[in-house]
This record gives structure tokens, C-alpha cells and sequence, in this order.
């Protein structure tokens, strides 16, 4: 946009001062068989002269303020980095040549002639614009990613669409994005910081794959959480777990612990997309402050020698704490069951998303020298899958998937020490979940048999 701009502003510049040239000397001009001093309308050519370099100037000045502006919204962006210190050092160096050219510019037409009062006025404004603009930007040049366009802004406002996009390679610090239409846009590569270039081309992948997928009508919907995609960071934990166990006797023995783990830029699993066969698409995010807490136990009982039970239990809390903070602040609104929007209550918030607050599992075997048998049952309470509301967290009023209770059962047999045996059914109630649990398998039917090869040691 800026080398356009520039252009124009040249292709005005010179015969603007030419004009200044004619007048300033009285030089003769003589098509018209006359002096510059003879000429009319002077003031009127430089009135016309003055105002396309204004409008000019200006339309230039609105839209890189306007870019800015827009790009330090990062919110709104997947990915948004500041520009490599390379190109913000060309930048203002560009633009202090820039500012020279205009500063030249005036002090000519000043010294040629009066008569070019307005043009020197709008070389004042459009070389005030240029210090101004770095002086208060030059720490705000970013680069930014959203779901439909690529934006750069400093002194020149880069906009790349997704839409439409068929492939992107790089060649010499270059970026070519070539669209459907044997359309090409390029991109300066050195725009990105070194560092950053592999969590943007990262971005910009997931992003391309959605578009594509929209762009044939392959996507269902896309979820609240896609929209805040960024560069992913590490995570940082601490934790502390206290711990206590308790052993009556030989046969009896329980567990308990509690835990409470602080993470700094949380690595979560979030549901960004539905595909049009139902099946999740699912991302990374970080999350800035959260939390996990809760209760672990686990009892064990030896009923003889060969029978025995087990049983254990989690109970489960986890947040956002920014999260936390807004709600508890009354800026988080949720929808009512008439369809009107309320404060959220703090009661109503589920924390993170797919985590079950209450899981357990139950265990009977029997075991003796040739035969084993065993059932388990695993349960797992609902969790929270989807924003229903829109408020950019999980609540009471969300979507959840099901709570479940999976059973499996085995039973084999122990011919000699080498050769085994086994039969067994996992999830014996064909329970079945493909949205929510794509890796679950219906009622499940398996045989092992399996043989030791033992090698005696030599003497």
C-alpha cells in the first residue's frame, strides 16, 4: 500500500515543483507563449496541486493509524507479534528519509516562491504526520494473525486474505501465497521475528486447513474457542500433594491424597471446530492462570488368598482464575431459560472443559496357579464440551457430554509357565459416544494367546 501511496505522491510532487520552478525564476513557458508571471490562476493550480497531495497524504496517514490500532487489538487475533527488530529498524529509517524528502520539499517551494504557501502548509502536515506516526508507534508495529487475514502495520499496511488461499511457500525472505484464481500475494518474511516464525507458520496452517474446509462446506460450525488461538507458550506448574495411607492389617489397604496444582500458560485441549460428519476438530490454547485441585483414594481389600477387591475415587475442581475473577467482578453474563441474558453466578461456573469432576473405578478378581478372572468397571461423570452461551467459558448452561459407566471382564487360563491363555469383553454395555469419545470402541471382543520363551542360564 505504501510504495502505491508513495507513487502517487511522487507522480504529484514533481510537476508541483515544476510549477514552483516556473514561477520562482519567471522562466517562460512556451506552449503558452507567455512568462510564469503572466500566468493566471496561479494561486488556483496551486489550490488543486495542494489538495491532491493532501488527500493523498491523508488517505495514507487514516490507514496506517487505522492499522495500528487494529493490530494492537490482540484479542482479536490468533497469533500477534511484534515485527523483528530488523524491520523496525528499516522502517524508521525509511521514514526518516521519508520525512527528509518532505522537509526538502517545503524549504524549496518556501524559497522559490510564496505564492506555493498551500503546498508548503500540506509538506508541513504530511512531514509532521511522518515523526508523529514513528514517535508514538514505533514500539506498536506488530504482525497479526487472524481467522480470515494476515496483517502487518507500520509504516506500510500489509493485508493478506485467507479466503480463496490454494498454497504458501517461501523463497529468499519471501512469503507467496497463491490463491485459486492464479492469484499471487507475497509477504516479507522478515517481518517476523526469528523466533516466532515457527509458532506463525504453525497458526497459519490450522487456520488454512479450517478455511479450506469451510471454503468446500466441510466445516458444521466453528466453536468460541478458535477464536482464541494463539502461539503457544510452556507451561509452568507448581504442585503439592499430601499424601496418607492406612494399613489395618495385611489385607486391607486404603490410600488418600490431596493435591493442588497452579499452572502458569496451561497447555488445554479445546474443541475449535465441528466437521460437517460430526466428528470434533480439536487445538491447543494456553491459559494464562488456572488451577487443578482435588481428592484421590484408592482401597484394596485381600478377601483370601485368591479373592480380591479394589475400588478408588477422584474428585476434581479446576478454573480459569481470570475467569474467576470476571465473574466475580459481574461482567460475565450467561443466558436465561427464557432466552434473556443475566449475571452469571460463580455457583454456575464448571472450570476447564473436558475434565470430569467425579471419576471411580471397581475392581473383583480371582486368581489362583492355573485360572484368573477379573471385572472392572470404570465410571466417569458429564463434562463440559461446548459454550452454548457464547461467554467464552464453561457453565451450568453449556453442552456436556454424558456421564458413563464402562464394563470390562477377562477371564484366562494359566497352562505352564510359558503358555497363557485369555478371553475377555471391554465395554460389555456397547456404550457409545463418537462426538464426545471418538476413541471409545463399542462392545469389544478379544483372544490372546501368548507364549514365554525362557533361555536357561548357561553354566
Amino acid at each position: 500500500m505504501n510504495s502505491f501511496i508513495n507513487l502517487l505522491l511522487l507522480l504529484v510532487s514533481v510537476p508541483t515543483l515544476l510549477v514552483s520552478v516556473f514561477v520562482g525564476f519567471d522562466l517562460p513557458i512556451d506552449f503558452l507563449h507567455i512568462t510564469a508571471s503572466e500566468l493566471q490562476f496561479t494561486n488556483e493550480i496551486y489550490l488543486v496541486l495542494g489538495l491532491l497531495l493532501l488527500i493523498i497524504g491523508l488517505r495514507r496517514t487514516v490507514r496506517r493509524w487505522m492499522g495500528v490500532s487494529m493490530v494492537k487489538q490482540q484479542d482479536k487475533f490468533v497469533w500477534n507479534e511484534p515485527i523483528s527488530a530488523t524491520r523496525k529498524n528499516r522502517v524508521i529509517v525509511y521514514n526518516s528519509l521519508e520525512a527528509l524528502v518532505f522537509l526538502s520539499l517545503l524549504v524549496a517551494h518556501l524559497l522559490l516562491t510564496t505564492a506555493s504557501f498551500f503546498v508548503v502548509f500540506v509538506y508541513f502536515v504530511l512531514l509532521l504526520d511522518s515523526i508523529v506516526f514513528v514517535l508514538v508507534n514505533q514500539n506498536q508495529f506488530r504482525v497479526g494473525l487472524s481467522s480470515k487475514a494476515i496483517l502487518v502495520a507500520d509504516r506500510e499496511i500489509i493485508l493478506i486474505y485467507l479466503n480463496g488461499l490454494r498454497k504458501v511457500s517461501v523463497s529468499q525472505q519471501t512469503i507467496y501465497f497463491d490463491y485459486i484464481e492464479d492469484l499471487q500475494l507475497t509477504f516479507p518474511l522478515d517481518c517476523i521475528q526469528e523466533s516466532q516464525k515457527a509458532a506463525f507458520f504453525g497458526a497459519l496452517e490450522a487456520q488454512k486447513q479450517i478455511e479450506f474446509l469451510q471454503n468446500i462446506g466441510q466445516i458444521l460450525s466453528i466453536e468460541s474457542d478458535y477464536y482464541k488461538l494463539k502461539e503457544l507458550h510452556p507451561e509452568y506448574a507448581t504442585g503439592i500433594n499430601f499424601g496418607l495411607q492406612y494399613n489395618p492389617n495385611q489385607q486391607i489397604q486404603f490410600d488418600l491424597s490431596f493435591f493442588r496444582n497452579d499452572v502458569e500458560n496451561l497447555i488445554d485441549t479445546r474443541l475449535v471446530a465441528y466437521h460437517k460428519s460430526g466428528a470434533q476438530i480439536f487445538s491447543y490454547l494456553n491459559l494464562k492462570n488456572a488451577y487443578t485441585q482435588g481428592i484421590e483414594s484408592q482401597m484394596s481389600v485381600k478377601i483370601t488368598p485368591q479373592f480380591a477387591v479394589s475400588a478408588g475415587y477422584q474428585y476434581l475442581l479446576t478454573a480459569d482464575k481470570d475467569q474467576v475473577k470476571e465473574i466475580e467482578a459481574g461482567r460475565v453474563y450467561t443466558i436465561d431459560a427464557s432466552g434473556f441474558a443475566r449475571r452469571m453466578e460463580l455457583s454456575e461456573y464448571v472450570g476447564l472443559p473436558n475434565r470430569s469432576k467425579h471419576m471411580a473405578n471397581f475392581k473383583l478378581s480371582y486368581e489362583n496357579e492355573n485360572y484368573f478372572t477379573n471385572l472392572r468397571v470404570i465410571y466417569r461423570s458429564k463434562w463440559a464440551v461446548n459454550d452454548k452461551d457464547g461467554n467464552g467459558l464453561y457453565n451450568t448452561n453449556d453442552g456436556f457430554a454424558n456421564a458413563f459407566a464402562q464394563i470390562n471382564i477377562a477371564a484366562g487360563k494359566q497352562f505352564n509357565k510359558q503358555f497363557r491363555a485369555q478371553i475377555g469383553c471391554d465395554n460389555i454395555g456397547n456404550y457409545i459416544d463418537m462426538a464426545n469419545l471418538p476413541n471409545l470402541a463399542g462392545r469389544t471382543f478379544y483372544t490372546t494367546l501368548s507364549y514365554q520363551f525362557n533361555q536357561k542360564n548357561k553354566k
